[in-house]
């Protein structure tokens, strides 16, 4: 099985389940996604082991935190979506990994600019 379902018959939809799931870098994105039909699935990260997510992208910009979490440097990811593919539990999408055109790096580490 790939995605973890909220059983709406003992759901009693109070917003435990929304706080709880807090992504700490996009705090806008809870990991609780609302469908048309208002039944609601929780989408997020369950931190495989193996990972292997991590070693599908071609460009090394997934790695695991101390606390073991998957993280995405944004300016190495080139949207291939490998990592999508790869996630055994489809928890990641591409509404959640943004579409880059090019990788700009804002200059960085350049003294004149």
């Amino acid at each position: 099985m790939k995605k973890l379902f909220i059983d709406m018959d003992i759901c009693e939809k109070c917003p435990e389940c929304v706080v709880k799931c807090d992504y700490y870098y996009h705090p806008s994105n809870n990991g609780i996604l609302h469908l048309r039909e208002l039944i609601s699935f929780a989408f997020c990260c369950r931190r495989c082991e193996e990972a292997p997510c991590i070693n599908s992208c071609p460009r090394d910009a997934l790695y695991k935190d101390d606390e073991k979490m998957v993280r995405r440097n944004t300016y190495l990811c080139i949207s291939c979506y490998s990592c999508m593919s790869a996630c055994p539990f489809g928890t990641i999408y591409r509404e959640t990994t943004p579409y880059l055109t090019y990788n700009c790096d804002y200059c960085i580490d350049r003294s004149n600019g």
